[in-house]
């Protein structure tokens, strides 16, 4: 499963952008997309969203990358500046997930 930043570089790349022209589409600087594709930075919510408008992506595209693969069990893709020094994750994963069966 690609990350985060992987999949922002794919996406990018699949519609001619550079770092710039993607800055200037979705309103967030250029270095704060560098530091999102490499990883060095987690984005919000709304930060991702935004990225998503420039790229012309259907809502919720690139927070796809966390699917349940059964009730109860969701894998996700941890960027490494979520760990810290001692290898502690440090992370709050707020997820909703609705039951398509009811």
């Amino acid at each position: 499963m690609p990350s985060l930043g992987e999949s922002i570089i794919k996406y990018r790349h699949q519609s001619n952008l550079s770092q710039l022209d993607l800055s200037l589409s979705s309103g967030i600087a250029r270095n704060t997309i560098y530091r999102i594709e490499h990883e060095i930075s987690t984005p919000t919510l709304k930060t991702i969203a935004r990225i998503e408008e420039g790229l012309n992506l259907p809502e919720n595209t690139l927070l796809r990358l966390c699917s349940p693969s059964s009730p109860g069990e969701i894998h996700c893709t941890i960027p490494k500046t979520c760990l810290s020094d001692d290898g502690e994750l440090v992370l709050t994963l707020h997820v909703h997930l609705s039951d398509e069966s009811s």
